[in-house]
């Protein structure tokens, strides 16, 4: 009961109430309801159908941001793995000072954006490996998450990562502080930078640094992915994406190629050439192994391979529970089978509150597998398409307010959604309604988020719905 009343403010005793005056609840009574009968009950059964439903991808075009890594649950979702490919912009030519200028060395430049699923205090390996082909821009303009692109079998360079998501970089730390901040060098091989170099002195006006096509045929680009010691997924900055427009720009030390050299005067100058990201040509792609008998195994996978498995699948069918995971395009669906019943409990009815409580699986988040801080709530038709999001009564759409339990129990997200049950009584056929949960829009493509919801199968206090109930009886 206490439960109740800190969800409701008020606890309203789920038994008749007869009533003397004209309102009950807010409500005014007239007419022919004057002398009625009114009810408030207060209902915690509503059967909930949940489902995961898998999306075939989602847009990963130029958004200024990369995965990279692997991350594997063998209780639930079985492993995920990351990889952006990056094709650069050419270099064109460049003056040096009057005096010899040696090559030194060649890096590439990352900095970790501060998503992630995994160990942070693991280390990982990351690979690099040249593109068979540089990215060309697809037809339709997009590149999707279950796309990949060829890339040579050996990777040029391997790096072991001490990842720092959260923390931030600063020029004034002493070297080597890319070991223990979110900025960080991998050392590309000297024969590649080298090439660059030579090229780069070339001041040929047609020189292979100063053409589009010449210089991709020349250099396709880069794949970043995960190597074999990898138990985490990362994101990275790749470019920078202007307030104004929301259009990448290429932007030196984000994910660009570095060069450095020097040269000598009196004392000995050092310089460095940034070769960026083409802000028009980059992507991440995902790939998902759920393996055979877990939760999710019938789930269809969204991959370069042909679709196997299903689109959706019933809670009941994966061990009564629902995923919403980010990177690899899946929310779950929520629907109200039995709604209409409250239609036979009396002559008028109304639904005065409704709240919807999630609650996540107590085994499925932990400091490495955080729960996302808030899901978005969206309406649906029939076919799953999203009609509308789920808003309060001044218009703000609800993320759900998520109270946390210290042990995990009474750990959930709440959200009122009287309004849209209120719509759906009576309602049925092509008028139904459902909802959908799912990572917020704006964080789909830049987080790993994942949330595993129980239904009402897996134990008592599991997603339920709680409705605040008026009925009317006329005698």
């Amino acid at each position: 009961m206490r439960f109740i009343q800190r969800i409701f403010g008020v606890l309203i005793p789920a038994a008749a109430i007869t009533l003397t005056g004209c309102s009950n609840g807010g409500y005014v009574l007239g007419g022919q309801y004057l002398d009625s009968h009114m009810h408030t009950v207060i209902i915690d059964t509503c059967t909930i159908r949940m489902s995961t439903v898998a999306i075939d991808s989602v847009n990963t075009t130029n958004l200024g941001r990369g995965m990279v890594g692997k991350f594997t649950n063998d209780k639930y979702f079985g492993e995920v793995k990351a990889t952006t490919y990056l094709t650069y912009l050419k270099p064109g030519s460049k003056t040096f000072p009057d005096y010899d200028v040696y090559f030194d060395s060649c890096a590439l430049v990352m900095t970790l954006n501060g998503s992630y699923i995994g160990d942070t205090l693991k280390t990982h390996d990351i690979n690099v490996y040249m593109l068979k082909d540089a990215l060309e821009i697809p037809d339709k303009d997009y590149f999707w998450s279950n796309e990949s692109r060829d890339f040579n079998s050996t990777p040029m360079a391997t790096y072991k990562l001490h990842p720092r998501p959260k923390t931030k970089f600063s020029e004034q730390h002493t070297f080597p502080y890319y070991n223990y901040t979110n900025h960080f060098y991998i050392r590309l091989p000297d024969t590649l930078g080298l090439g660059f170099f030579n090229k780069i002195q070339d001041d040929d006006e047609g020189s292979i640094v100063n053409k589009d096509a010449k210089w991709r045929q020349y250099f396709p680009g880069l794949a970043i992915s995960a190597g074999d010691n990898t138990s985490g997924i990362f994101g990275f900055t790749v470019s920078k994406v202007s307030s104004t427009s929301k259009v990448p720009v290429a932007q030196d030390s984000l994910c660009a190629i570095r060069i450095y050299y020097h040269y000598s005067q009196i004392t000995r100058k050092k310089g460095t050439i940034d070769i960026s990201v083409d802000p028009q040509r980059n992507f991440y792609g995902v790939k998902c192994d759920r393996k055979h008998n877990l939760p999710f195994s019938e789930l269809h996978v969204g991959t370069d391979q042909p679709l196997v498995g299903t689109k959706e699948l019933l809670s009941n069918k994966s061990d009564s529970i629902a995923m919403a995971q980010a990177f690899t395009s899946t929310y779950v669906k929520v629907e109200f089978p039995y709604l209409n019943k409250l239609l036979e409990l009396g002559d008028f009815c109304a639904i005065t509150d409704a709240v919807l409580l999630l609650y996540p699986n107590q085994e499925s988040y932990s400091d490495s597998m955080p729960l996302p801080g808030n899901l978005s709530l969206y309406i649906s038709d029939e076919h799953d398409a999203t009609l509308a999001q789920v808003t309060n009564s001044s218009g703000t759409a609800l993320t759900g307010n998520l109270y946390k339990d210290e042990f995990k129990k009474n750990t959930y997200y709440s959200y009122d959604i009287s309004s849209f049950l209120n719509g759906q009584l009576g309602k049925t056929g092509m008028y139904k309604r459902y909802l959908q949960i799912s990572l917020p829009k704006d964080t789909m493509t830049n987080s790993v988020n994942t949330v595993l919801l129980e239904n009402q199968n897996f134990k008592s206090e599991a997603t339920r719905v709680i409705v605040k109930y008026l009925i009317y009886e006329n005698e």
